[in-house]
């Protein structure tokens, strides 16, 4: 016979207010209902106060401790010059060189208090990209996160700021410079056209190198055959022999290579 097994539930973990705001905030982005937003906006503020709220109480705890002159015990048989005196620290010790305690920093307090703050790199705004993307975007819009301190306005880009863009965040904001009308649409008709050309442009290419890399002098094989030097009527583009002689050769270089 079988024992039954209890299952035992294991207690919910309650969520901070800081991981609360980020899934808040989630939730938030690409959010179009209007009455929703507000809710949410009005959820992270209560929590940025609760927050608030608790950083400042413990730091009036901290302030109260630190005011409290402590009674410092050690081992037995440990020298007191080799402890580093806790009053010291507070900045509530009186007793200067005649402590027992040692008043000495530690090498990663001194380190710290030795290098300068790191300013914080910005950002560009995620619901900024958003509004971008779905035309919403004016110089009246506004961040609908609460107290965001990433960038919200284009132009900021070109201050003299250390601004951190990802590539997506790059190619975005380029995008909305382009003017789409001067654009050629890619769709199956003009990508057949520019595979065509391109296709012209290598068969002409290889015929132009095969018949350069023979004896005949350049002016015998354009008397020969002049149409190879001719462009055809749809190419817009000038093509770079020396270019493509010099990638070819490269080409060559290295498949000898990979055979030896």
């Amino acid at each position: 016979m079988s024992k039954s097994q209890t299952s035992t539930k294991q207690p919910v973990k309650q969520k901070t207010p800081k991981e609360m705001i980020k899934m808040l905030e989630e939730q938030l982005f690409g959010e179009k209902n209007r009455t929703k937003k507000k809710e949410i906006q009005s959820m992270i503020k209560k929590f940025e106060l609760e927050m608030e709220l608790e950083r400042k109480k413990k730091q009036e705890i901290d302030n109260i401790r630190k005011s409290e002159v402590v009674k410092q015990l050690i081992p037995v048989g440990v020298d007191p010059k080799t402890v580093q005196c806790i009053n010291f620290l507070n900045g509530k010790c009186e007793k200067g060189d005649l402590c027992q305690f040692g008043h000495f920093l530690k090498k990663e307090e001194k380190k710290e208090q030795n290098v300068p703050p790191h300013p914080k790199q910005k950002v560009v705004c995620k619901f900024l990209i958003d509004a971008i993307n779905g035309g919403e975007y004016s110089k009246s819009w506004e961040c609908p996160l609460p107290n965001c301190q990433d960038i919200h306005r284009l132009i900021e880009l070109s201050n003299n700021q250390e601004v951190e863009v990802s590539l997506e965040e790059y190619i975005e904001l380029q995008r909305q410079t382009i003017d789409e009308n001067s654009l050629t649409p890619v769709n199956e008709k003009t990508f057949a056209e520019w595979k065509a050309k391109k296709d012209r442009e290598d068969e002409l290419h290889a015929k132009r190198v095969a018949a350069l890399s023979g004896n005949v002098k350049g002016c015998d094989l354009f008397l020969k055959n002049p149409e190879m030097f001719e462009d055809d009527d749809e190419a817009g583009e000038e093509i770079n022999y020396a270019e493509r002689n010099y990638e070819e050769s490269e080409e060559k270089e290295q498949e000898r290579f990979a055979e030896d």
